[in-house]
């Protein structure tokens, strides 16, 4: 079916805006013959944007974890709100409870990180691990701490930094350091990373993104990129996925 998109301010890649354009079995094409016309009622209409650097699936475990950027006006509403994240969203066995977006520098209540003690309050059981919204740093409870066998006789790892308190770790891990925590966090299963992609492609259309650049090898320790490329063409062979990934081959070792 050819369908006749009118009354509108299309602009094709040159000036000047054109009024109106035709598409038939989801491609373009030269108006004329049409089935259906709509009226865009003066909208502007562009083709999709496309992201040159961004990290498609590590943005899903974002949106499949605790969003903290709409919650990082004071330090207690954060912890609050992930105990009601905890709540609503239970962690099974062996899981963490995760979060991205906290930033301290909004904070109205303290001038100062998040720490492990803060974090205990959410929860002493289950390994908790928030990073900040730069993603440069984060910080784990006493819980994560012990799976990822970080304690004072760890030593900071090369181009990182681990928080220390009277010597002993104060849950905050920078740079480098943040990978000794994802480490340790059991790694998503097949149709937990096939969830990611589809949640941060729907987000990215939604910004008019049609097509990235991305890098997502690196974001779980014990995925392999073959895994993942597998389930990227499995999700575009059943016409699930709606973003043209091109994927940055960033490769931590020659095997």
């Amino acid at each position: 079916m050819k369908t006749l998109f009118f009354n509108g301010k299309v602009y094709t890649g040159t000036l000047p805006l054109k009024d109106s354009f035709a598409v038939e079995d989801g491609r373009f094409c030269e108006p004329g013959g049409e089935d259906e016309r709509i009226d865009l009622e003066g909208r502007f209409v562009c083709a999709g944007f496309n992201d040159s650097h961004m990290h498609l699936l590590n943005y899903g475990r974002v949106l499949t974890g605790a969003m903290l950027a709409e919650h990082t006006s004071s330090l207690s509403g954060l912890k609050e709100y992930l105990k009601d994240f905890l709540k609503e969203h239970p962690v099974q066995d062996g899981g963490w409870l995760r979060g991205r977006g906290w930033n301290q520098d909004y904070f109205t209540d303290t001038d100062r990180m998040p720490d492990r003690w803060d974090l205990d309050e959410v929860s002493k059981d289950i390994p908790v691990m928030i990073t900040r919204a730069c993603g440069h740093c984060c910080v784990l409870n006493s819980a994560a701490l012990k799976a990822a066998g970080i304690d004072a006789d760890t030593p900071d790892p090369d181009g990182g930094a681990i928080g220390r308190q009277n010597g002993f770790p104060d849950g905050r891990l920078y740079e480098n350091a943040v990978g000794i925590a994802s480490a340790a966090a059991a790694p998503p299963g097949r149709d937990e990373i096939r969830e990611m992609i589809i949640a941060a492609s729907r987000k990215a259309n939604s910004f008019g993104l049609t097509s990235v650049q991305t890098d997502d090898y690196g974001v779980f320790s014990g995925v392999a990129p073959e895994m993942i490329n597998d389930i990227y063409r499995e999700l575009a062979r059943n016409g699930e996925l709606t973003v043209r990934v091109t994927e940055q081959c960033n490769l931590g070792g020659r095997e």
